[in-house]
């Protein structure tokens, strides 16, 4: 009977299926069945998504290919042709930017706006607009908002010009330009490099002549072996822009100096390709002395705080605004220490580095304010750490006594502002404590105890008239505490400062 079934035309078990019936499917992740049920409008925005998202040319849904392997997958999905897959883009565009707009509009922040510009091999200026915001939940967005050609790089033609027409700029665009740090380090670090770039040069052909060839990796990992190191050794190359990538080259190069010394004694290949002329007609500068591996070594000792840096401020999922500050001073005293030092290499790297740090961050009154207010509302810090970090890099106390007082300033300008714009004229209450004393309590003191009185009602005098001088006065969060998150105490704490904590929420979206 069972035979017969198998082979009988008109048993169920050979009819078609109903197209629209949902097909059993294996969940890949839990391992449970689901149901699947053809849907062509799903099949069109997968296919949409995966355009965009490897950046695929719209003729790639033409592709025989492409097509074959969809017929196969999904025999009912017609595909789409290349003009249908631009309009799929184009409506998926305007979709994702009326969720932005509508998002931007319900959360009723502003945005923080960074720019990234270029020139094309055609000598067109590029530039790339995107905005950094903090929803109601206090988490941190980054959505780019527009992509087009400019007439030029200059802050003023790209930003302040444009946006003042448009009045959007508040406190009047006094904190509308900063610099991106990531990118000040690199420039710090670079003139830094070209103080030892004979001995970079010479650690980067060995690392080149490793990379080379197969066959080249290959005998370098028998040399590895025989000093005792992994079968698997290897060492990157770097990227001529980015000096993080000649660090992560140099600290991997130094883990084996014995193998290439190995090399350069027993490889006859080795040893021939530093005899060579490089592409410039050049002698090939190498193989790095025991001279090129000590300053190669200080060096990365050097730039490791310079690379941990890199690596906080280059972050964009969680706040850095609050620890700029914090590796800035951090780094000038790396540099200072260095400046210091008794190896005569180190310290004229160090002194070369310390120019360029000048020229965008030597002087506190010149640095962009907002780099302090971002660290004035942490409340591990507040005024304090301003203070305390002027002191150590040996500012003058007029210096110090300067800036704190304008820090207060700016963030009581910047607060009233965001009130004005609440909305709010009225008066604030009182928040001081009762000072205990009536006019003619103080005729029955002695007189120590009426300078006393006199003192307290002297400093009580100055009282907590709103938020900003609330939050200054209320307890610093501990240094000590364990996986602080700085969003987190602001939103637990936005009844307490309602104003001040949507003026933090913008502070903490600057990147």
């Amino acid at each position: 009977m069972w035979a017969h079934t198998r082979k009988c035309a008109t048993h169920p078990l050979h009819a078609e299926p109903d197209p629209k019936q949902a097909k059993l499917n294996r969940d890949n992740v839990s391992g449970g069945a689901s149901y699947h049920k053809y849907n062509k409008k799903r099949c069109d925005d997968r296919c949409i998504n995966m355009i965009i998202k490897d950046e695929l040319p719209f003729r790639h849904v033409e592709k025989e290919g492409f097509k074959a392997f969809c017929k196969e997958l999904e025999p009912q999905w017609p595909g789409m042709d290349r003009k249908q897959a631009a309009n799929g883009v184009l409506d998926k565009y305007n979709f994702e930017k009326a969720v932005l707009l509508s998002q931007l509009k319900a959360n009723e922040t502003r945005i923080s706006i960074t720019t990234d510009t270029w020139t094309s091999i055609q000598n067109i200026n590029y530039l790339v607009l995107t905005a950094h915001f903090m929803d109601s939940d206090w988490k941190l967005h980054k959505r780019i908002i527009n992509f087009c050609t400019i007439t030029s790089h200059k802050g003023e033609e790209i930003g302040r010009r444009r946006l003042t027409s448009y009045k959007t700029l508040m406190f009047e665009g006094e904190f509308l330009h900063l610099r991106c740090a990531c990118h000040i380090i690199n420039l710090i670090v670079k003139d830094g490099l070209k103080e030892l770039q004979d001995g970079i040069a010479a650690i980067w052909n060995c690392a080149k002549y490793v990379r080379s060839s197969s066959s080249r990796l290959d005998k370098f990992r028998e040399f590895a072996v025989l000093e005792q190191c992994r079968a698997n050794a290897n060492v990157p190359l770097d990227v001529v822009t980015r000096w993080n990538s000649t660090y992560l080259m140099l600290e991997a190069a130094l883990k084996y100096e014995a193998v290439f010394g190995r090399m350069g004694e027993e490889d006859c290949n080795f040893k021939a390709y530093f005899e060579e002329t490089d592409r410039n007609g050049k002698p090939r500068v190498g193989p790095p002395s025991s001279e090129d591996w000590r300053n190669a070594e200080a060096f990365c000792l050097f730039l490791k705080k310079f690379y941990e840096a890199t690596v906080k401020l280059s972050a964009w999922k969680k706040i850095t605004a609050n620890i700029l500050f914090v590796e800035m001073v951090t780094l000038q005293t790396e540099i200072d220490k260095a400046m210091n030092a008794e190896d005569e290499v180190l310290k004229r790297v160090a002194t070369s580095m310390k120019a360029k740090f000048n020229k965008y961050w030597g002087s506190f009154e010149s640095v962009n304010k907002i780099i302090m207010i971002a660290n004035v509302l942490d409340p591990r810090y507040k005024l304090q750490w301003a203070k305390v970090t002027m002191q150590k890099v040996n500012a003058s106390y007029e210096t110090i006594h300067s800036i704190q007082g304008d820090l207060k300033k700016i963030l009581l300008k910047m607060y009233d502002e965001y009130k004005a714009n609440e909305g709010s004229n009225e008066a604030e209450p009182y928040m001081g404590e009762d000072l205990g004393f009536e006019g003619d309590d103080l005729e029955n003191l002695d007189e120590v105890s009426k300078q006393i009185a006199r003192e307290r009602m002297a400093e009580q005098s100055q009282c907590i008239r709103n938020e900003v001088d609330q939050y200054l006065s209320d307890r610093y969060v501990s240094l000590l505490a364990k996986n602080f998150e700085i969003h987190k105490w602001w939103k637990a704490n936005e009844l307490t400062y309602p104003i001040l904590s949507k003026l933090a929420k913008d502070v903490f979206a600057v990147p």
